[in-house]
């Protein structure tokens, strides 16, 4: 009898604890601090970073900041964007500043109000070329000739702005002068606006098949077509390397320098071509001469 008592005095005591725990454990769900995990921040253009990010339960939208990584934490004054309600786990970060370098976090908001911690940050970069294009023919005989280059906005702003030229691959280029502008909407589409800058002070010589790389400190506008101007030389032989794009990418103005009369620009700096002698019509081509990539910042 004394051992059916203990018995029975035991598993009470045995059971509800048990039954207690496994209850708690059911409705307990300590997984939703859990922050989301940022997989990437990837820079897709000069102004767009696209972030994706994992999380493991449901919620029905995660609210992502972001800061420039120059600042040194997230309080209040360095956080500059937050993307409020977003739904998916995919997301354009857009608007940002060429070759610029923003990091990122998130942490998932549940329908109750409840919020996760947030993630780890992960940074993304944003591109630094406003204009790429690789260049694979040949052209000679482009010595005393003047080059406008009517390049569309397909390019991000920022300055300065960095051109990366290249010769022929047979023959050096000798040129005079380059200047770059934004094209003018009042004037024709070969008329530079009122920014027109000077690339080189002096001439210089490119050497055969080499890139290089001129800087200026242009402020570049991604929502204007530009305007390369380069008067080539008179000293032969001067080519360049091409390549054949679309004319709603590129199109390319040329012709034979004249001599110039007193007080006359030279035709690279000529704000206005409206009229003098025939630009464009004489000559016109669809493509990229000479530019190989446009960098900004």
């Amino acid at each position: 009898m004394a051992d059916w008592l203990i018995l029975l005095l035991l598993v009470p005591a045995i059971v509800l604890p048990f039954v207690l725990l496994v209850g708690f454990a059911g409705c307990m769900e300590p997984s939703r601090l859990y922050p989301p995990a940022i997989e990437s921040a990837v820079g897709k253009s000069c102004s767009i970073i696209t972030l994706t990010w994992m999380y493991a339960h449901s919620a029905p939208k995660f609210e992502v900041q972001r800061r420039k990584a120059e600042t040194v934490d997230w309080s209040e004054g360095n956080v500059d964007r937050r993307f409020e309600a977003i739904s998916s786990p995919v997301d354009d970060d857009v608007g940002l500043e060429g070759a610029k370098t923003y990091l990122y976090r998130v942490r998932a908001i549940h329908s109750d109000g409840d919020t996760t911690l947030w993630s780890s940050d992960v940074d993304g970069t944003t591109l630094s070329f406003a204009f790429e294009a690789t260049l694979l023919n040949d052209e000679e005989r482009w010595e005393d000739t003047c080059l406008v280059q009517r390049i569309e906005p397909t390019m991000c702003s920022g300055a300065p702005v960095k051109l990366t030229l290249r010769a022929s691959s047979a023959s050096a280029a000798s040129i005079d002068r380059i200047y770059i502008s934004k094209a003018d909407p009042a004037g024709d589409p070969y008329d530079s606006a009122a920014d027109l800058t000077a690339v080189i002070p002096a001439t210089i010589v490119l050497p055969p098949g080499t890139p290089v790389t001129l800087a200026v400190n242009y402020n570049l506008d991604g929502g204007q077509p530009l305007l390369i101007a380069v008067e080539f030389s008179g000293t032969p032989p001067s080519g360049v390397m091409y390549r054949e794009v679309p004319p709603q990418v590129a199109v390319a103005y040329f012709k034979v320098r004249t001599p110039l009369q007193p007080g006359e620009e030279p035709e690279a700096r000529k704000a206005d071509r409206t009229g003098y002698t025939r630009w464009p019509e004489d000559t016109l081509k669809g493509g990229i001469y000479l530019i190989e990539k446009i960098e900004v910042g």
